[in-house]
Formats: structure tokens, sequence, C-alpha cells
């Protein structure tokens, strides 16, 4: 029965954040964030737990959206040239596709894999293989809710549960000449962002704000959100931000 509960619970929790996706302006890091701020919020009213125990995995069902952006520096020709090298099929140059930096090799395990990953291929499966090489379950993906202000030198895209970092140096490897600058943040505010700079695969120069104010803004500052609008409010020190749905819960 479980299984049952897993399916219908993650089926629909996808149809929400596709509906969501289809009917509002909302970005995939908007509604992650919004999925959230709302398990945090029925913590606090102590339902998440029971809907835990019932659903089972089925909560799970989406994973961790990373928004990642990649500015480039070098000369024109170059850039140019590395974003036709890199670029998704479908969606041309401005895009990226890991694919075409590390490809995944042809003789990989690429069914289904169950939910406790025991496998008789071993390790010899897309799953095992897409996250040792390239930090990330899938390839890259979101390149429909590009933001507005992305520009020639400027790459956006969205993977799942890590930001890419093999990719990424990688990449920089194949273009020594071109400076590139890596940020990402996951969905969860505050936390899992940082900024990373590449020249020749090695890094230069890398930051990660771990937590308080500074992590907040830096992560907001890469998902496109804004902190006010998404209900946070600095604390009365002002070195944090909270959420006023938590104030409410602590009141009552």
């Amino acid at each position: 029965m479980q299984y049952v509960n897993a399916f219908w619970v993650g089926g629909l929790i996808c149809v929400i954040a596709q509906i969501l996706i289809d009917k509002t302006k909302m970005t995939p890091a908007r509604i992650m964030v919004l999925f959230v701020v709302s398990g945090a919020v029925l913590g606090g009213l102590g339902i998440y737990e029971p809907l835990v125990q019932f659903a089972g995995a089925g909560r799970t069902a989406m994973a961790n959206n990373v928004t990642n952006i990649i500015e480039l520096r070098g000369k024109p020709e170059r850039v140019q040239e590395l974003l036709n090298a890199i670029g998704n099929d479908e969606y041309g140059s401005g895009s990226i596709s890991f694919e075409k930096i590390i490809p995944m090799p042809g003789n990989l395990y690429m069914g289904a894999i169950s939910r406790n990953g025991t496998l008789p291929y071993g390790k010899n499966n897309w799953l095992d293989w897409s996250l040792a090489n390239w930090g990330s379950k899938w390839d890259a993906y979101g390149f429909d809710n590009r933001q507005k202000e992305t520009s020639d030198s400027t790459l956006w895209f969205l993977n799942a549960n890590q930001p890419p970092h093999p990719v990424i140096q990688h990449l920089s490897e194949m273009f020594p000449d071109v400076v590139m600058e890596h940020l990402w943040a996951d969905a969860n505010l505050g936390y899992g962002c940082g900024t990373c700079t590449y020249k020749a695969g090695q890094k230069i120069e890398e930051c990660y704000p771990d937590y308080g104010r500074r992590a907040y803004e830096f992560s907001a500052k890469v998902l496109g959100v804004d902190l006010t609008e998404m209900g946070y409010v600095l604390t009365e020190d002002g070195t944090d931000y909270i959420h006023r749905d938590f104030l409410e819960v602590q009141s009552l």
C-alpha cells in the first residue's frame, strides 16, 4: 500500500509543479522555493511528519533543482566558439549539454534504477556514471526559463542534485583562454550556494557563503527572486533572514 501512496502523492506534487509552470509566470526556482517553504511550514504545524509516514518516498519525488550562471570572459570569437560547441541540440547556442563536454559511454545500463540502487550491472549504469562524472543526475535543462538578462557571454541553466563542478572544470580545460565564473544556488535559500572562477582547468577563485544574510542574498541573486516578495524578513540583529510564516507559527 505504501508504494501506491508514494506513487499518487509524488504524482500530485509533480502535477502541481507542472500547473504552476504552465499557468503562471513562476520559474522552476520560485516553485522549488515555494515547496521548500511549504514543507517548513507544515513541519512547524506538525503535519509534515505524518505526511512522511503516509507517503513514504512520494514526498521526495522532485529532484533538487540547482540554478547555474556561468559568465564567460575572453575574446568574443572564442566565447562564441565555446557556445557553439556545447549547445543543446534543440536550443543551440546559449544553452549547454553536459554530453558535449563529457560524453556518456554507450555501454552503460540505461534502464530503470531500483529504489535501493542494487543492479546486476553494479556501478556500470547511467545514474552512478552521471553522478560520478557530471556531479548531476541528469543533463542540463530549464532553457525555456532562462533569465531575460542573460547575455551573449552568459550561460543560464538548471541541473539536478548538486552543481556540475566536473563539467565546468573540464570545459575550462577545453577552452583554457576563456575565464569562467560559475555561480550556483539550489532552491533551499541560504544554503547550497557559491561561486568558482576557472582558468585553464584550474580554480583561481572561490567563495562559499554558507549561512546568514550574505548566503540568503547571494542565493536570491542567482535564483532571480526577491526575498521580501518570497516572505523573508531580516532578523532583529540584521545578520540573517527568517520567513514570516515561521514567525507566525512561533507566535501561536
